[in-house]
């Protein structure tokens, strides 16, 4: 509203100087007055917007009102060729008439581009009364000025309204962007609060950021910690050395390609845990490699459980003893290993009374 109608009062003002000793002048204040009042009006209400809450939606009232106003300040700008060309002789201040209009009509179409409605409703009155009075005046000159103003006013015409399908789509685009982002947000602190997971993140030099608590925590270091950390050395430079799980996770932060589900060993408070980990490559706008972004999760419990299992699979769960199974399997190498390299072996049985 400021820059629109500080425009407004300015060029107003240089026609009446312009037409100071002509004798339409009185007109021409009668019509700058109009100008005045809707600049006063339009300032006001910017001013009192200033001081309230920011909308963050506009309301049916608003746009109407918006529409309304554009269309009164049209009506006035309208009379301005009536006013200055309409019955006059041809004279220098009919080009700068025809300049002020075409300006006009390019700076209002493009400020109100927002609302396709208002951009009809301001730039109708002023191209149709330009027009006619252009092509009344009967001169070569001004009628040729006259198909100008008609090839612009379309050019305009189009311009706008595929402008404002452009602005409308990227409100939407952003307002359902928005949206997605807190459902994602919800999502994510709903995960981190309820999820035995965690999420964790690199920068491009594979260095921790973004620390969470619930991943501090299965660390058992401090988010200061363990902030600008280089991602393998929680788990040491004896399990980078030796542990498969290590050398995969290497070889896709080298290719910068995603891994899932990869197992690798921690050393923490005297033991060890077990950690399970994925993540995905992330990249800028412009395919540059900004990290990677995953999820982990300790799967202590789940290792010793399988460890348990593969361990009564051979072994009696009273006394710790090899039991039949671990038995046959051992008789089975036993064979082998004599029918392909003749290795004898012997067995010795033990009976024990009362115990199976």
């Amino acid at each position: 509203s400021p820059a629109m109608m500080g425009g407004n009062l300015i060029i107003a003002t240089l026609i009446s100087i312009l037409y100071l000793d002509k004798p339409n002048f009185p007109y021409i204040l009668v019509w700058s007055g109009f100008i005045c009042f809707m600049v006063i009006s339009a300032m006001r209400a910017w001013l009192r917007s200033r001081g309230s809450v920011l909308r963050q939606q506009a309301s049916k009232r608003a746009i109407k009102r918006a529409i309304v106003n554009a269309g009164l300040l049209g009506l006035i700008w309208s009379l301005l060729p009536l006013i200055t060309i309409f019955g006059e002789a041809h004279t220098p201040r009919h080009f700068i008439i025809a300049a002020v209009i075409v300006g006009m009509l390019c700076g209002g179409m493009l400020a109100l581009t927002a609302i396709p409605k208002a951009v009809l409703a301001y730039s109708v009155p002023i191209f149709l009364t330009s027009v006619a009075t252009l092509f009344y005046s009967f001169t070569l000159a001004d009628q040729f000025v006259a198909i100008l103003l008609v090839t612009y006013w379309t050019i305009l015409i189009a311009a706008s309204f595929s402008g404002s399908r452009v602005f409308i789509g990227r409100l939407v685009a952003i307002a359902e962007s928005n949206e997605r982002g807190e459902v994602i947000a919800m999502l994510l602190k709903e995960f981190e609060d309820n999820a035995s997971d965690w999420l964790w993140s690199t920068d491009r030099d594979n260095l921790l950021e973004h620390i969470s608590e619930r991943f501090a925590s299965a660390a058992n270091l401090d988010a200061s910690e363990l902030a600008g950390m280089p991602i393998f050395e929680l788990f040491g430079t004896s399990h980078a050395e030796r542990h498969p799980g290590i050398a995969r996770i290497v070889e896709h932060m080298r290719t910068q390609t995603a891994f899932r589900d990869i197992e690798l060993p921690l050393s923490q408070d005297g033991g060890r845990r077990w950690w399970k980990l994925s993540a995905q490559p992330h990249f800028g706008d412009g395919g540059e490699f900004l990290g990677y972004r995953g999820v982990g999760s300790d799967i202590t419990d789940q290792k010793t459980a399988e460890d348990r299992v593969a361990y009564l699979a051979h072994n009696d769960d009273l006394t710790d003893l090899s039991n039949r199974a671990s038995f046959t399997t051992r008789m089975t190498e036993a064979i082998e290993q004599l029918e392909r390299y003749d290795i004898g072996f012997a067995i010795l049985m033990i009976d024990l009374d009362q115990f199976k």
